[in-house]
This record gives structure tokens, sequence and C-alpha cells, in this order.
């Protein structure tokens, strides 16, 4: 996969940051291979965190512009 779009931040989906969560990739595959070792070290637990990947820099309508941590700009 080549990625034109920019930089890739790994955010956790209850906002709370990590070790992961707040790490900036330049292409999507960097991001997803650390994402991916994660889910690959742990095996049927509910106790994991959720994590996903997001473009830095991509603006969709009535979204706020963030740093590299995930915090809103205000």
């Amino acid at each position: 996969m080549t990625d034109a779009m920019g930089s890739y931040l790994i955010r956790r989906d209850d906002g709370i940051s990590d070790g992961i969560a707040g790490q900036v990739f330049d292409s999507y595959d960097a991001a997803y291979a650390v994402v991916e070792r994660y889910y690959a070290d742990i095996c049927c637990s509910d106790d994991r965190e959720y994590y996903r990947i997001e473009v830095l820099g991509e603006e969709l309508p009535g979204s706020p512009q963030l740093t590299p941590n995930g915090q809103a700009i205000p």
C-alpha cells in the first residue's frame, strides 16, 4: 500500500492516551503494524483496548483540527 495522504495517528476509542495511542506515523502500514502487534499479543480478552488509525490533516465537515496527541485545537 502506498500512502500519499500524510501522517497517521493511532487513537484509543475511549480517548485515553497510552503507549500506543498518540503515536504518529508517516504511513498507514507502519501504524497498522503497531496495532496488529498489540492485538496479536491478546487472545480472546474482554479487557483489551480498541484502537483506530486516523489521517492527520484530513478535514471532514464539522470535525475539529487535532494536535498529534489527539487534542482538539480550539
